[in-house]
């Protein structure tokens, strides 16, 4: 029987990227075919076929234990393509992933580098994730485009059967999941797996669990798609909230995790939920656990300062000499900060010391 499979965006974009402008051809895509797609969840859900010799055994669904942090960028990779993949079979076709960044990208060179210098940072490895999707089993290829005006890709995983394709729309950006083709790109995909990764880093962000409410046009349009991928089956954030090194992470099918770095440099739990924490609800666990502690404010902010510190000397040492090519203006940022943090840093020790000599003359 002829299969028919998805066309694919089949057009040519011209996108500004880095100062040039490159036209991308998505070339491939046009005129593919696929055999019923629906054997690829049916064969999910009754269990199918084991992966052949050298796939990952079940692709790891089948593990009890909590998915603990990971330790490498390869880790990550790995946990996210399993926890897509769980969710797959238990019928997810439309998926949000968000993997932490700054690990292969210095974020605070956004303004120097753009988002170009994120795409090319850490572009091989979302098309290293999408290879991976369904154990990497009966993998061709992994076709890479760009898709619209800013530096949204669609990367295509390409198998020898056709129902086990898969897309991975990387930095998608608001004007370009509402446009009439991704709707028709994702009706043609029917029940084959879809995924966005990273869409609160598009240089248009925004976060599917607001269903749209985050787009300032065409909120009618965003609401209609957005829902379709609310679930967020992968998602690791470290960042520093209300003065503390903060993670949010999840995989599914297990609970949201929060966790924090205490004052000693060690990572702990602070707190677990089922659906994705909100900002307050971090914020209130963590003033408790300051309050519990007697945690003055600005002894945790000491410590971020020494966070930040730590984070500009890795910095330096990934890329030596970036800070040449800075502005006067973020130059005299950095320097303003360091300064408040020492002056911050020596009041801090004058109000610890005031407070040791009350208690022994107590």
């Amino acid at each position: 029987r002829r299969s028919e499979r998805v066309p694919l965006l089949a057009s040519v974009v011209v996108v500004g990227l880095a100062g040039a402008s490159l036209t991308w051809h998505l070339q491939g895509f046009a005129g593919w075919s696929a055999k019923a797609p629906s054997t690829s969840l049916g064969r999910l859900r009754r269990g199918g076929a084991s992966p052949p010799t050298g796939a990952r055994a079940a692709f790891a669904w089948d593990v009890d234990a909590e998915v603990e942090l990971p330790t490498s960028v390869e880790e990550m990779i790995q946990q996210g393509s399993d926890a897509v993949m769980r969710a797959y079979r238990d019928g997810n076709t439309r998926q949000t992933v968000r993997f932490r960044l700054d690990t292969m990208f210095d974020l605070e060179t956004m303004q120097l580098k753009g988002a170009a210098g994120l795409v090319n940072a850490t572009l091989p490895m979302i098309k290293e994730f999408t290879a991976k999707l369904w154990g990497g089993e009966n993998l061709k290829d992994v076709q890479t485009s760009f898709v619209d005006e800013d530096v949204g890709t669609l990367n295509y995983r390409v198998a020898e059967n056709a129902a086990q394709d898969a897309a991975v729309f990387y930095l998608p950006s608001r004007e370009l999941v509402v446009q009439p083709k991704i709707r028709g790109f994702l009706d043609n995909m029917k029940d084959r797996l879809v995924v966005w990764a990273n869409t609160e880093n598009s240089p248009s962000v925004f976060k599917v669990e607001l269903d749209g409410r985050d787009f300032l046009e065409d909120r009618v349009a965003a609401y209609d798609v957005v829902s379709e991928f609310r679930l967020q089956s992968y998602y690791y954030l470290e960042q520093t909230f209300n003065n503390w090194k903060t993670t949010t992470f999840r995989a599914y099918p297990y609970n949201w995790v929060i966790y924090m770095e205490d004052l000693n440099f060690t990572t702990i739990k602070l707190m677990e939920s089922v659906t994705k924490p909100t900002d307050q609800e971090m914020y209130d666990k963590q003033t408790e656990y300051e309050e519990a502690r007697g945690i003055m404010a600005l002894t945790k902010v000491a410590k971020t300062l020494k966070d930040s510190k730590r984070m500009e000397d890795v910095s330096d040492q990934r890329e030596p000499g970036w800070r040449a090519g800075a502005s006067a203006a973020d130059l005299r940022r950095y320097g303003d900060e360091q300064e408040l943090g020492r002056k911050m840093t020596e009041e801090n020790k004058r109000k610890e010391e005031a407070a040791r000599k009350k208690a022994e003359d107590a």
